[in-house]
């Protein structure tokens, strides 16, 4: 039988993780058909073997995309070029290498949901968050009762921690990569979003794996303030592009993460010390002061200190869920 959900896995270096992810996908409890399309970019570190050893067990599920040469770094999209035409489903649903599902049924509760009800074109959930910075778990939103999200909401939140990829969940038919930005999953989820309604469930299905080595959120870390300054303006380019696209019915909800976007500039700016930092309109805040003191800091007071004030934050904000260590065992 052909698949009705199509899986879209990218991996690269992801040996430690790999596995996890493929056996989250193999262990879904589904009454349809479904395929893992992963595709993996070259990796060296003995990823592609763990996708080819799950490949040779679950043949009719797992289908290998392995790269002999980087794609990526030949400004090839993976989704558009790559994903997209090899999948058969009537649905997509995305998990990046390095992060993986928790719940067995997940699949079939997204599926359920956009099956009964047509007027919707995503389904998101919540997660639980790694975070490797500090060894802490939490959740992406607190565990309150499934709701609608605005295309509004979407502008605003974004994808990563709020709304991870693998959360993802969506018809195909919708989908025809009109919108385009630095972060892939932000721009599918505000292009679906705006050709019908959004749902969230509040039970967390998955892992984010947050700083996690060799993870999306690690190298963006390391970048200097020349490719910091170019990704925002990518960035806000392409949310303006959105907010046209969609009609401009969500203005302020784009507005306002614009000005999100410039703060995150400003951020990652102070916490890099990029050279020539233009901070003129800017003043010495509070906060640049003690970034610039952190970050003259031993790693290890550093540390401590940062990891006391998200336990604080995450708890306050009612998503704590314990340390790594009595999370997983």
């Amino acid at each position: 039988m052909q698949p009705l959900v199509s899986i879209f896995c990218t991996a690269y270096n992801q040996a430690p993780y790999i596995e996890k992810t493929l056996q989250g996908f193999v262990s879904q409890n589904t009454t349809f058909p479904f395929e893992v399309i992963v595709h993996d970019d070259a990796s060296s570190d003995g990823t592609q073997d763990i996708i080819g050893r799950y490949s040779l067990k679950y043949p009719e599920i797992i289908k290998p995309v392995l790269q002999e040469e980087n794609q990526y770094s030949k400004g090839i999209s993976l989704l558009n070029s790559i994903l997209l035409p090899r999948a058969t489903g009537k649905y997509i649903a995305m998990c990046e290498g390095d992060d993986f599902w928790v719940d067995d049924n997940k699949l079939q509760r997204q599926f359920d949901f956009l099956e009964q009800h047509r007027d919707y074109s995503l389904v998101l959930h919540n997660a639980y968050i790694y975070d490797y910075r500090y060894d802490i778990v939490y959740l992406s939103e607190p565990m309150e009762s499934d709701c609608d999200k605005t295309l509004g909401d979407i502008a605003i939140e974004g994808g990563g921690l709020l709304n991870p990829t693998a959360s993802m969940f969506f018809r195909r038919q919708l989908f025809d990569h009109a919108l385009a930005g630095p972060v892939g999953d932000h721009f599918i989820m505000l292009e679906l979003a705006s050709k019908g309604k959004v749902r969230w469930f509040s039970d967390p299905m998955s892992v984010y794996r947050f700083h996690a080595s060799n993870s999306w959120s690690v190298s963006k870390k390391a970048e200097s303030g020349e490719s910091i300054r170019k990704y925002t303006q990518r960035y806000i380019d392409a949310l303006r592009a959105a907010d046209d696209y969609s009609g401009r019915d969500y203005h302020d909800a784009f507005v306002r993460r614009i000005k999100m976007q410039r703060e995150f500039e400003r951020k990652d700016l102070l916490k890099c010390g990029a050279p020539n930092l233009d901070i003129e309109g800017w003043g010495f805040s509070v906060e640049s002061v003690a970034m610039s003191i952190r970050r003259h800091m031993p790693q290890g007071v550093e540390k401590a200190l940062g990891r006391a004030a998200c336990i604080k934050k995450k708890k306050r904000e009612s998503l704590f869920v314990g340390t790594m260590r009595e999370f997983c065992g």
